[in-house]
């Protein structure tokens, strides 16, 4: 499935960093997705070919590193605000929008999914769908324990302090030639900043609480058997989702990153998703 050639590009975002993304567009799509990768990896990897295989379905592909990620720029590793990820998404929101007149729909693993689901609540009007793969709503004990007891404290005195997260892609990925690829690429990021930590445990909290508020249709794809996530406790805020059209499936068995252990059927299951909606 060779899917459509690749192109990327930049943007300036509200604050001046330069947002890079990758993108896959069909001459003839009436639709578009915006996908938003894990923490510590970037748009490449296992995203550039989901997006490639989702361009042969007929659906233009956006792909953005995120700030302090990848190629996009920004202190690695680190954010100010959570907020920031959603106004670089907002910018990218507008600009596919003024290109596709069909629908947009939100793709987001882990932090991704995180933020997809929270763009949603700020904005409910300006998407037609959101695929949430293993959103981190809530997160395991993975941080190290006096890092975690004292994340708020560090956050405001020393905010760019780096905490080491080295084996975070083992524990993320159950792919083994994945994660021996990941650990080849330069980009990957192994430390992230206390600010950084501390801002996505608080918007998993209050992204969480706003799932109650949620009318956008969703699909959540949850790993049975995920070492990040805790996939009970998101399926439980799930259930508060008020949506009329909303999926829940959880995947007996895999890890947090799912579409790399089971590519096929991931896919089978998104396309079928998307198409309900779009009713194409």
């Amino acid at each position: 499935m060779p899917g459509k050639p690749m192109k990327s590009a930049s943007m300036v975002s509200f604050d001046g960093i330069e947002i890079f993304y990758r993108s896959w567009q069909p001459p003839d799509a009436k639709h578009a997705i915006i996908m938003l990768h894990g923490a510590a990896v970037h748009s490449g990897l296992h995203y550039a070919l989901l997006g490639r295989w989702l361009s042969k379905t007929g659906f233009s592909v956006f792909a953005p590193d995120l700030r302090g990620h990848g190629r996009s720029g920004g202190p690695r590793g680190h954010v100010n605000k959570f907020s920031d990820y959603l106004a670089d998404l907002h910018i990218l929101v507008q600009k596919v929008k003024a290109q596709y007149p069909g629908k947009l729909f939100l793709w987001g693993e882990s932090l991704g999914g995180l933020i997809c689901l929270g763009y949603a609540e700020k904005f409910p009007n300006l998407i037609d769908g959101i695929i949430a793969s293993s959103p981190g709503l809530r997160l395991t004990a993975w941080l190290p324990f006096p890092a975690l007891f004292n994340l708020n404290s560090f956050s405001f005195w020393a905010p760019t302090l780096y905490v080491p997260m080295c084996n975070l892609v083992e524990q993320a990925i159950g792919n083994p030639k994945m994660i021996k690829k990941a650990r080849r690429d330069a980009l990957l990021i192994t430390s992230f900043t206390v600010r950084y930590l501390a801002e996505i445990i608080e918007a998993g909290n209050t992204v969480g609480k706003g799932l109650g508020t949620l009318t956008t249709p969703c699909f959540f794809q949850l790993a049975g058997a995920d070492r990040v996530v805790d996939t009970p406790a998101v399926a439980r805020l799930f259930a508060s989702i008020p949506a009329r059209k909303k999926v829940l499936k959880i995947y007996d068995g895999l890890n947090h990153c799912l579409f790399p252990e089971k590519p096929a059927l991931i896919l089978k299951d998104t396309i079928q998703w998307l198409t309900g909606i779009t009713g194409d």
